[in-house]
């Protein structure tokens, strides 16, 4: 960009891992965002579940490690549910809870 413009980023992470629909969760349903285009139904499945425990075991440090060493300010949308479930990210995150998010029950914005 010319003449000494300027361009704005905001990073935001909406951090849900932990609070979609399972059975081990007492759903009896298994959450249907995902990427195959099937569904297992009547059962845990095993494939979703372990999409989303990347997120909340490896994906969400990754992310960390990036916004740490290069200070970038960061939001965090989280949904509650995944944050009970996840003490050691919740351990991590600052208690920064600027305000209730429209993500449902307990939802957070956090800023860092």
């Amino acid at each position: 960009m010319g003449g000494g413009a300027k361009v704005a980023v905001q990073v935001v992470v909406n951090y849900e891992e932990g609070s979609e629909k399972s059975f081990p969760m007492g759903d009896n349903v298994n959450d249907t965002m995902y990427e195959l285009p099937w569904a297992v139904e009547g059962q845990r499945d095993l494939a979703v579940e372990s999409m989303y425990e990347y997120g909340s075991r490896a994906g969400i440090w990754r992310l960390f490690r990036v916004f740490d060493s290069t200070a970038i300010p960061v939001t965090i949308f989280a949904a509650a549910v995944a944050l009970k479930r996840n003490p050691r990210w919740r351990a991590k995150s600052p208690e920064e809870v600027t305000r209730p998010s429209a993500m449902g029950s307990g939802g957070a914005i956090i800023s860092r």
